[in-house]
């Protein structure tokens, strides 16, 4: 009986997979739940390790996406994807979390995540290959 031969590296893919729909004001979405879900379920077949998170709040999200820092280091694909409220301001874009302040400008700025962080840590991840959807 012969030995399976390690490989050199053990390929991981992951993903964050944010849904956020439960927005105060009549501002609810219908779908971001079921969609952030639906591709989690997807991606988890297909062999990615999956972050799931629905109706996160603003902490919610930088939690989150602390956490998938961590996952990246050993990734050989890293994927983001968010449904929901997003924006742009002063020529950067924002994600919006449940909690997110939309009475003025600067606090909607203030109160979302930046696209531009999630860019970040994909950049500075040790995966080979990143993929946003928005």
């Amino acid at each position: 009986m012969t030995k399976p031969v390690p490989t050199p590296f053990c390929r991981r893919d992951t993903a964050l997979c944010l849904g956020n729909a439960n927005y105060p004001d009549d501002a609810a979405l219908k779908n971001p739940v079921n969609d952030a879900s639906d591709l989690a379920q997807k991606l988890s077949a297909l062999g990615f390790e999956c972050r799931l998170c629905t109706d996160e709040t603003f902490k919610g999200m930088e939690k989150a996406l602390q956490e998938f820092t961590s996952d990246l280091l050993e990734a050989e694909v890293g994927l983001f994807f968010f449904a929901g409220h997003g924006m742009q301001i002063d020529g950067g874009n924002y994600l919006a979390g449940t909690d997110t302040d939309f009475e003025t400008e600067f606090e909607a700025k203030y109160s979302s995540l930046r696209l531009n962080k999630v860019i970040d840590v994909l950049d500075r991840g040790k995966n080979n290959t990143s993929i946003i959807i928005l």
